[in-house]
């Protein structure tokens, strides 16, 4: 920090192995961080890597992310300020719609500002991420009845046929933590570069699986979502919504017996109402027996 900044560190927090808060001796709160080890692999001393990237044209056009202050090339390090305030796993029901706006209008900037540098993010992004996105809708159909999977099926096929240009360019550490809530949503952790469906992230944001299950999307986002981005862009946000609860559904399921707040809440979360579809209300409702029996015995 003296030779990047000229300021010594007079506190410092290991956040991880690899991210530090520190304060400097004028006062200042940083964050550190080293190169993640997503970017390892690839990463040679004196080029910059996926995260400094996205920080330095993000940050450069008031994007809703951290500043950066500086970074260590040669050593693979980056400064960058601290951003006060709530992360989404803290935030109270009572605030939840408009905090999934922000969070909806947050994502959108970013991936905008991204997409319009997408030659020079190019070389640091990751794999497309349609085959993770079968995989995952793939594991919620086997976990529905009959009825309920031919609606999976119809939900997906209206939802997403008219996908190709939907994905877009962003993170793809999407949790809780990596959002925080000031007169803004900032996003701050982009450890890597890749397409991923823009409702792919904001479910990704606002589920929790601890310490309690539970979410931020409720009917009234479901509203403000599909009169933004339509009945389409709707079903793709309830399409992750399922597919993110169902891990948790599958936790409680194996979890010792004795957890019954858990194994409630985590069928509440699941078969809670989100917006008047026929074919949300059959997947809401068809949880496979065997799976409603595991939650049970939990109990």
């Amino acid at each position: 920090m003296r030779e990047l900044l000229g300021r010594g560190v007079v506190k410092q927090i290991a956040l991880s192995a690899d991210v530090w808060r520190v304060v400097l001796s004028d006062g200042l709160t940083c964050i550190v961080k080293r190169v993640p080890r997503q970017s390892l692999p690839t990463w040679q001393p004196g080029q910059p890597w996926a995260e400094l990237v996205a920080l330095d044209i993000l940050a450069a056009e008031g994007a809703p992310v951290p500043k950066l202050v500086a970074a260590d090339l040669e050593r693979g390090f980056l400064v960058q300020s601290f951003i006060k305030g709530t992360t989404l796993r803290e935030v109270h029901d009572s605030g939840a719609s408009e905090v999934v706006a922000h969070l909806d209008e947050a994502v959108h900037i970013i991936e905008a500002l991204l997409d319009q540098v997408a030659s020079e993010v190019k070389p640091f992004l990751v794999e497309s991420q349609a085959e993770e996105r079968t995989s995952m809708f793939a594991r919620v159909r086997r976990a529905l009845t009959p009825d309920a999977a031919a609606a999976w099926d119809h939900l997906l096929a209206a939802g997403f046929e008219d996908d190709v240009p939907a994905p877009s360019l962003g993170s793809l550490d999407i949790q809780p933590e990596n959002a925080i809530v000031n007169d803004r949503v900032f996003l701050i952790d982009f450890a890597t570069l890749g397409r991923v469906d823009r409702e792919r992230r904001i479910v990704g944001y606002v589920h929790r699986a601890h310490p309690r299950p539970g979410t931020l999307l409720s009917p009234r986002s479901y509203a403000a979502y599909s009169s933004r981005w339509g009945e389409a862009g709707a079903l793709r946000l309830a399409a992750y919504d399922f597919a993110f609860t169902l891990p948790i559904i599958e936790a409680a399921a194996k979890a010792p017996r004795g957890g019954k707040s858990t194994s409630d809440d985590a069928l509440g979360l699941w078969c809670r109402e989100r917006f008047g579809d026929e074919r949300l209300e059959l997947i809401r409702k068809g949880l496979r027996w065997e799976i409603l029996q595991e939650l049970r015995t939990r109990r």
